[in-house]
């Protein structure tokens, strides 16, 4: 077993990683530049694409082309990964704490703490060009 390793800079403060589908790229999340890092894991470039914010967690979509990038501030956004361009936003309940993507049924789930210690919330987002809300469920 070989195993090759090689050294991309990313920067500081990398909170999360997503994969493409096709292997060719990950991408951070880096919560203190506001950024989301794209790596090109064959060119071995790194390039930041500003989002603002504090992203905290990150899911690529199946098609490669965009991501949903959860915002420690209360959001999500809706991210082309081509452009750079932030496509959708989403407020989320108090104090976001995962995302995760169901890309069976084409949607993002996210749970949050919410306002208090004994409740939090799972809302999930059609993953369309608005990322519309499909509904949510307290617990605790």
């Amino acid at each position: 077993l070989v195993l090759e390793s090689e050294v991309i800079g990313i920067g500081g403060d990398a909170l999360d990683l997503a994969v493409s589908p096709d292997g060719r790229h990950v991408y951070t999340a880096d919560g203190a530049a506001g950024t989301v890092t794209a790596v090109d894991l064959i060119r071995g470039e790194a390039h930041p694409i500003a989002v603002g914010g504090v992203p905290s967690s990150l899911v690529v979509a199946p098609d490669g082309l965009r991501a949903v990038v959860l915002d420690a501030a209360g959001r999500i956004l809706l991210l082309d990964l081509v452009s750079g361009a932030v496509l959708a936003e989403q407020p989320v309940a108090a104090d976001p704490v995962g995302i995760a993507l169901d890309d069976t049924a084409g949607r993002i789930v996210v749970a949050s703490r919410g306002a208090s210690d004994a409740t939090g919330e799972i809302a999930s987002f059609t993953l369309d060009e608005s990322l519309s809300a499909a509904g949510s469920v307290m617990v605790g």
